[in-house]
């Protein structure tokens, strides 16, 4: 008998503080990862020289995010986020863990992008059935890829953490001298694809920023990390990806 999926049970509660509970048994206060996400801001903060949040009051804010990232992968949240991507043809959605990103889910079906992953997430699955995802990491080859990109198809990346192996420069981001993702944005320069980066705005997923083309590769990088970075600290406890970053460094 298949056992049961967190996200199963917690598509059976009915309520949210329900399901909070059953996410307490996976993160709370004293959970290393939660330690760290507060460990990862605290040092942020004192290198950009600027006032922090409690600790206290950033890991229960920390918490919360967790959980309501955690509520939304598993379709199981009361209320969902209303999505726009609007890039059409030739766009490369720049998306990053921010709170609410799962919602962004369900207008992924309306567009058929080609969405680059580096792990198969169970909140995946019906994109990855759907023949909407290319795992980057364990790819034999990247034709699908390329043939994708020739023909124009959007595409959606993450660009708020960078695996080693992978094509990268190291530039400033939260204070750091972090590894940062630029194959994609060779191959976007190439086929000449314009970037939409997504985040959540007075309640709403869509495009916080456009930029129409790609010129020089380090300077997008740069001027996405800083957006970036700006967008995380004007709401730190909603950046899930806090307990990571010390290892892009």
């Amino acid at each position: 008998m298949k056992r049961e999926s967190m996200f199963d049970k917690l598509r059976r509660q009915k309520d949210k503080p329900a399901q909070i509970e059953l996410l307490r048994e996976l993160w709370d206060i004293n959970s290393p990862m939660v330690l760290k996400a507060n460990d990862n801001y605290q040092n942020t903060c004192r290198r950009l020289g600027i006032e922090a949040i409690e600790s206290k009051l950033f890991i229960a804010g920390y918490l919360d995010s967790c959980y309501e990232n955690a509520i939304l992968a598993a379709e199981a949240a009361e209320i969902t986020p209303h999505t726009v991507l609007d890039g059409g043809d030739r766009c490369l959605y720049i998306c990053w863990h921010f709170r609410d990103y799962p919602a962004i889910r369900k207008e992924l079906f309306k567009i058929k992008p080609l969405i680059l992953i580096a792990q198969d997430a169970d909140w995946l699955v019906e994109l990855t059935n759907a023949g909407f995802t290319f795992n980057f990491r364990t790819a034999k080859n990247f034709l699908r890829l390329i043939r994708s990109m020739k023909s124009g198809r959007p595409l959606v990346a993450m660009f708020d953490y960078c695996y080693e192996e992978t094509r990268h420069i190291s530039i400033d981001f939260l204070s750091y001298n972090a590894r940062t993702p630029v194959g994609i944005l060779h191959l976007a320069k190439r086929y000449g694809y314009r970037i939409q980066i997504l985040g959540t705005q007075s309640g709403e997923i869509g495009t916080l920023k456009r930029i129409s083309c790609i010129e020089d590769v380090e300077v997008i990088a740069k001027e996405i990390n800083k957006f970036l970075t700006a967008e995380i600290m004007a709401a730190p406890t909603h950046w899930i990806m806090w307990p990571a970053l010390d290892q892009r460094i």
